[in-house]
């Protein structure tokens, strides 16, 4: 089924507002990429300026961290033998002790917490409780159910909802049809 061409009156006081709103929408997005392209080209080595500076302070951060690292754990034994931070009149210098699990095949350790369900493994421990210890994500394919029929999306109790959306986009010329249709009209006159 074709659509025919709406008929639009252009002396209509709403479709002259909508004009005005569209240029203006325009001429505002022609003076933001207008201002982007000054900016870049003003600011670019001041940019460059700031990155580069930023990498050498990095760099110098880095550095300084090791250093202290390496000055604190020459003393361990006398400045940390009592607490894990020492004071300055600078802020804190501190060592910070953690634990993480190192699982070398998820698969593997799966596999055994499903056959050693309901074990104690270790005295003073509950019974093993594998559905304590495995996170299942579970989510519907709607792109997948998005190929199934209204009908059948209606016994899943899923519906299609429409949506729309609405945008200015300016226009754009095509330069080489207005090239083309111009050649015509020469050949023609």
């Amino acid at each position: 089924m074709t659509k025919k061409p709406t008929s639009i009156d252009t002396n209509n006081e709403d479709f002259q507002k909508l004009l005005g709103l569209q240029k203006r929408h325009n001429d505002i997005l022609s003076a933001l990429n207008k201002l982007a392209g000054e900016l870049d080209a003003v600011h670019r080595d001041w940019l460059k300026q700031i990155v580069d500076d930023a990498v050498v302070a990095d760099t110098e951060r880095q550095w300084i961290e090791t250093e202290a690292e390496a000055i604190c754990r020459r003393h361990e034994g006398d400045w940390f033998a009592q607490r894990q931070s020492i004071k300055t009149p600078l802020g804190t210098a501190k060592f910070h002790r953690s634990t993480a699990l190192e699982v070398p095949s998820e698969e593997l350790t799966m596999e055994l917490l499903r056959t050693r369900d309901g074990e104690v493994l270790d005295t003073g421990e509950p019974p093993l409780m594998a559905e304590n210890y495995v996170r299942i994500e579970r989510s519907l394919n709607l792109d997948a159910l998005g190929t199934l029929s209204d009908a059948a999306l209606a016994k899943l109790k899923v519906r299609r909802v429409g949506k729309e959306s609405f945008a200015l986009v300016p226009a754009s010329v095509d330069l080489g049809k207005a090239v083309k249709e111009r050649a015509e009209e020469r050949k023609a006159a």
